[in-house]
């Protein structure tokens, strides 16, 4: 089910269109939306292990606006000198 395309679409920072509504005004809202952006940055956390999962989390500090991010990614340990 973690492979199911509606999840991977928002765990990808997209979105779900929703079936009974008019299909070209959802279409026509993801374009509005696709105008405005940002690109963050961020210095990951340290992995203990391979492949460990982090949890994203963007909170927008006003009302209205919706932040379309990624949901997570997968780290790697790593020395440095």
């Amino acid at each position: 089910m973690n492979l199911y395309r509606k999840v991977l679409a928002v765990q990808s920072g997209g979105r779900v269109l929703d079936r009974g509504y008019d299909l070209a005004d959802q279409i026509e809202s993801c374009v509005r939306e696709a105008g405005p952006f940002y690109t963050l940055s961020f210095d990951p956390s340290h992995a203990d292990h391979p492949d460990e999962y982090h949890e994203v989390k963007v909170q927008m500090g006003k009302p209205g606006l919706t932040a379309r991010a990624n949901t997570g990614y997968y780290d790697q340990p790593y020395y440095s000198d």
